[in-house]
């Protein structure tokens, strides 16, 4: 973690990974961290953990250990779980498993409140909407079906189609805007053509924004 002021750089834990999603803490104090301990990589069974970091102190918690929990396995044998979010007031957090169900996590109870189930999300997109009342998710489907975007509510119930994937049958990245007022999305066209879509987070005809000839992995969007 890098002070951007100052330059000072420091270890959040002692304790190594080899990290497939994070996510801070709504009050920037915590890190929680899917993936494997490097001391754990050779042990048999071993599907790997989340992890919660403490900021201040280093002390690393294992939250929730993958091989406790029963879920289908990519058929590349990939890291199972993607995506990680927290709720707004920090006491419970949202995770993927992409071959099986989006699922809240409570921190206090241990509890797990399953919000939607599908054979196949589109991997890395699980976002919380500005106030919180939201998230946002991709599926995937057979064939040469296009892939959908839908938002559920944080809390639970019933979920809404947002658009289908335009050009490209499916998703790179997707976020909201700052004011939540509309949905981002990257499409990647022959593995280098970059797209840039956004479709208002109601739902509604997507809009190119942007375009590049070259492929582009990681898009930001600033409030100005």
């Amino acid at each position: 973690v890098q002070d951007i002021k100052t330059g000072e750089e420091r270890k959040p834990s002692n304790k190594a990974f080899r990290p497939q999603a994070f996510s801070w803490s709504p009050d920037r104090n915590s890190i929680l961290i899917a993936g494997k301990g490097e001391n754990q990589l050779e042990t048999s069974g071993y599907k790997g953990d989340i992890f919660l970091i403490d900021m201040e102190t280093g002390q690393t918690d294992i939250i929730l250990k993958l091989s406790d929990y029963e879920y289908n396995v990519p058929k590349d044998d990939a890291f199972p779980l993607s995506g990680l979010e927290w709720s707004p007031d920090g006491k419970s957090f949202y995770y993927l498993f992409s071959k099986d169900r989006l699922v809240q996590h409570d921190l206090e109870t241990g509890e797990d409140k399953i919000h939607y189930r599908h054979p196949n999300f589109e991997p890395y997109i699980l976002s919380l909407s500005p106030d919180g009342q939201n998230l946002l998710f991709g599926l995937k489907y057979p064939g040469d079906e296009k892939s959908r975007l839908f938002t559920i509510p944080a809390e639970g119930g019933k979920e809404k189609e947002v658009c289908t994937a335009q050009e490209a049958n499916g998703f790179g990245p997707a976020f909201w805007s700052p004011d939540g007022t509309y949905i981002y999305f990257v499409e990647i066209l022959e593995g280098i053509k970059t797209n840039l879509w956004r479709v208002e987070s109601s739902g509604g005809i997507p809009e190119k924004v942007w375009s590049s000839e070259s492929r582009v992995d990681i898009l930001v969007l600033n409030q100005v």
